[in-house]
């Protein structure tokens, strides 16, 4: 295709298509050639009049993702011109390919002369348009991250299959060994360990597959809260405050061991913020409501930090406590919730505490 013949250049007046046609650069790349990379400086249209390319973005692994593509006849780099930032993604020749390089500012010298409330226009579409992209770009890399966490922690479990189960035999000989009431307990506390580490990778793997498969049974609340309590009784030793349950007499249908591993981030969350407290209080609160289970965790600790308020329930964020962690916790319930049917809310003020609340259909 000629330059000339490019559908960009047919729309505009013979005057400016010769200009256009004058100041252009007719460029080849080859196949796998990059035209330009992300975040490099964006003052070149490119009108494609032959081959194809296509456009990629570099995750968090150093790998590029592809995202979208354009064949001949189309032109690329328009956004990048008219916001006057730098280039959101990589543009990779597929095949042979031949463009036209339009210089950006001869494209913006005709929009300002043509039109200034058109040029505002297209500047409003591109801001918004811009939004829209970095939002579906970011859940592209946060899903592909997920996806890359997943295959990891399999890859991590069947290797710890094997060591895990001789844990367990040698954990199992020892206690038939020793019948004190203190190894007794040392044994179990290794049994539950190791099978809440299992528990919690098969968790992240479930995560990162969107918790396709819940075992869910009506089941009450007191159950829950004393189940809860025997798992986690080393968890809850360390608390520095008390913690009441309110179980109301209520009962829900759920997945008992996994609403159990919600409860358990959200109360470690709340131990931590109060951690420093001499007059700490958590409560863990059942109510129905409308056909709902409203299942409240509340502490008077030091409050969500506002800088990560935003980003809480996103995988990978900082934990409220602003401690070391994998980052998944908040994220990992409101996923478990979410399969529920279910929502995952807080109120947080700073200096006087947050409070979880899951709601639940009860039936």
């Amino acid at each position: 295709m000629e330059i000339r013949k490019h559908p960009f250049v047919t729309k505009f007046p013979k005057s400016e298509a010769e200009q256009i046609v004058a100041s252009s650069k007719i460029q080849v790349y080859k196949a796998g050639t990059v035209i330009f990379e992300e975040d490099s400086v964006s003052n070149l249209l490119y009108l494609l009049l032959e081959g194809d390319v296509d456009f990629l973005k570099k995750t968090n692994t150093g790998k590029y993702s592809p995202v979208s593509s354009a064949e001949a006849g189309s032109f690329f780099g328009e956004l990048g011109i008219l916001t006057g930032e730098s280039r959101k993604l990589r543009a990779k020749a597929r095949n042979d390919v031949r463009v036209g390089e339009v210089p950006g500012a001869l494209l913006m010298d005709f929009l300002k002369k043509s039109s200034p409330f058109l040029l505002e226009v297209l500047n409003n579409v591109t801001t918004h348009l811009k939004t829209t992209t970095d939002h579906y770009l970011q859940e592209r890399i946060q899903k592909e991250k997920l996806q890359a966490v997943g295959q990891m922690v399999r890859s991590i479990v069947h290797d710890l299959r094997n060591p895990f189960s001789i844990i367990s035999l040698a954990t199992y000989m020892i206690g038939e060994q020793h019948d004190d009431e203190k190894t007794q307990e040392q044994c179990d506390l290794i049994r539950d360990q190791t099978n809440y580490v299992m528990a919690l990778a098969e968790d992240i793997t479930a995560f990162s597959d969107g918790y396709k498969s819940l075992k869910k049974i009506m089941v009450p609340l007191k159950d829950v809260f004393d189940k809860f309590q025997a798992k986690h009784e080393q968890m809850l030793s360390i608390a520095t405050c008390p913690i009441e349950y309110i179980d109301n007499d209520l009962s829900a249908t759920m997945d008992q061991d996994k609403m159990i591993r919600v409860l358990k981030n959200l109360v470690e969350n709340a131990i931590e913020s109060v951690d420093t407290k001499t007059n700490g209080r958590i409560r863990v609160l059942a109510r129905a409501k409308d056909d709902e289970l409203a299942l409240s965790v509340a502490d008077n600790g030091r409050g969500i930090p506002e800088d990560v308020r935003e980003f809480l329930f996103e995988p990978f964020a900082a934990p409220p406590g602003g401690k070391e962690g994998s980052g998944l916790r908040a994220a990992i319930a409101k996923s478990v919730v979410e399969a529920h049917n279910g929502r995952l809310t807080y109120a947080s003020e700073t200096g006087k505490g947050t409070t979880f609340t899951i709601r639940i259909p009860i039936a």
